[in-house]
């Protein structure tokens, strides 16, 4: 059985079983093996609490910064400032709206540099794959961090820009040599180990790291 809260393979057999045959049988279910896995890695990934308060540190392409909030008469978008991201909020908000605040404007800016970084890295998957560049939509999602639809149209999780970048070509490479292989078959996962390096390094990273950047 598979399981999802830690996202691994757990056999159970009488005591008597020999090793050797458990062995056997595992590889021979090897395709259901990994398909189960690929399932457990998309269910709904754990948040992490964020107080959004000055002090408070993010990241982005896996570098870090802290949050630098300000009062003023109006609020202004979130710009970065050395290794700060200052947002400056307006002044007199009380303190559920102020975090609400803080955090609508956090969002804000990690969704514009997703949109200035991802189609960037997607056109270069597509070109080494020989395909048209797809329709890209940023999206909001609870459950995975990308998706490929039937009619080639592909969605990423614009939280996926806190990552580092190999982490970042990992799951863009992925959907787009879904646009090729719609599922998970032998060929998929050698197209794109063909587009990424180590690509079973950067999944196994990416299912540890993935939670800190779900909030």
């Amino acid at each position: 059985m598979v399981d999802p809260g830690h996202q691994r393979l757990l056999v159970l057999a009488p005591e008597d079983v020999d090793v050797a045959r458990l062995r056997s049988v595992v590889r021979q279910r090897g395709a259901w093996v990994l398909e189960k896995l690929r399932q457990a890695g998309d269910a709904e990934l754990p948040t992490t609490a964020h107080e959004f308060v000055s002090g408070e540190g993010f990241t982005y392409l896996g570098r870090s910064f802290r949050l630098r909030v300000r009062e003023a008469e109006e609020g202004e978008p979130a710009r970065l400032e050395g290794g700060w991201l200052a947002i400056t909020v307006q002044r007199g908000l009380g303190l559920a709206r102020r975090r609400q605040a803080v955090r609508a404007a956090v969002i804000a800016w990690f969704k514009t540099r997703a949109a200035e970084r991802l189609p960037e890295r997607l056109a270069r998957c597509v070109a080494h794959l020989e395909r048209p560049q797809p329709r890209l939509l940023l999206r909001d999602q609870a459950r995975r961090w990308g998706s490929c639809t039937s009619n080639a149209e592909l969605r990423l999780n614009w939280r996926i820009v806190q990552a580092p970048m190999r982490l970042v070509d990992y799951v863009v490479a992925h959907e787009a040599v879904h646009l090729v292989y719609p599922n998970h078959t032998a060929s998929f996962w050698r197209a794109l180990a063909r587009l990424v390096p180590e690509v079973n390094a950067r999944r196994a990273e990416l299912r540890i790291r993935g939670a800190a950047f779900v909030w």
